[in-house]
């Protein structure tokens, strides 16, 4: 597989929303169906959004019936965030899994980070629907790092996460979507991006605001997510019951030191990668290699 050549148009999305049973409004991207294809639903990153990888489902949208959600708190979701009121994950966890639960049919599962923890649990909790799960460096405590930050937690000191303090130095407002490019361009932490998600997280994660454009997603609610971190997937990892593919990036990547052998005993059905050279933003800085592992997943797979 390779992602769609300049020549090539790219398959556009179309924006919907999704409305819970309370009334809340989450924003989807949705590419085009065509029947007998396998449902792909895809979960982003903190702070991110699901337009940050159209590069990457617009390739996986010529063989997938391709969903993505923006979080609550995230994208052009609207659903409330009150950072104050976010104790732990437990509340994107049911927003997820209230989404699945809406559809028809079995599910591929895919997400990235945070996405990818809310995959994993959504997965165990919707049981045989679920075919196969891809995580792509997900945030996997283990050990004294786990019990230590849920103790953290427990006290009220979880914004001691190292990336609190990044998240609320973040800028919210710029004069336009070029003047983010141009600012996230020469950061460190996008150096490895290819250009067009850079681009695509410019469209997805700014909206119009005051006299530029301002985040889509606080830095409060992103850095109240940061501090309420899951620091014990294990349970849940017991209950998944379909294939998984867990993808590690080399360098800075969440899964901590022994996660990956405490995963493997838990669920034998793994087939681990780690993709040399990049960094945790793994699907931004290895997307044609991660579109064509997971069309080899999902090929392998499904019954």
């Amino acid at each position: 597989m390779t992602l769609a050549a300049d020549s090539e148009p790219a398959i556009a999305p179309q924006q919907i929303h999704w409305t819970n049973e309370t009334g809340e409004s989450f924003s989807i991207l949705r590419f085009p169906f065509v029947a007998g294809r396998p449902l792909l639903h895809w979960a982003h990153a903190t702070g991110f959004n699901a337009t940050t990888y159209r590069p990457l489902l617009q390739a996986l949208a010529g063989h997938f019936n391709v969903l993505a959600w923006d979080m609550r708190g995230h994208g052009a979701s609207s659903a409330p965030a009150d950072p104050g009121r976010l104790r732990d994950w437990t509340l994107f966890y049911d927003d997820l899994a209230a989404y699945l639960e809406s559809l028809e049919g079995p599910l591929l599962l895919a997400g990235h980070s945070v996405g990818a923890v809310c995959s994993l649990v959504a997965a165990a909790r919707l049981g045989p629907r679920v075919e196969g799960l891809c995580l792509v460096d997900p945030i996997l405590m283990c050990g004294a790092a786990g019990v230590g930050f849920g103790l953290l937690k427990r006290a009220g000191l979880g914004d001691r996460h190292p990336l609190v303090a990044g998240a609320l130095r973040r800028g919210r407002t710029f004069p336009s979507r070029q003047a983010v490019l141009d600012n996230y361009a020469r950061k460190r932490v996008f150096a490895g991006w290819a250009p067009e998600f850079l681009a695509a997280y410019a469209d997805g994660g700014f909206r119009s605001g005051g006299a530029g454009v301002e985040l889509c997603c606080a830095p409060e609610w992103e850095a109240r997510q940061f501090a309420t971190t899951e620091h014990d997937p294990w349970g849940w990892v017991e209950r998944i019951r379909c294939p998984v593919l867990l993808v590690q990036a080399e360098r800075e990547s969440t899964i901590l030191p022994g996660a990956v052998r405490r995963f493997r005993q838990l669920h034998r059905d793994t087939r681990h990668r780690v993709y040399r050279g990049t960094t945790h933003f793994v699907p931004m800085e290895s997307a044609e290699r991660l579109a064509g592992d997971l069309l080899a997943f999902a090929q392998d797979v499904r019954p």
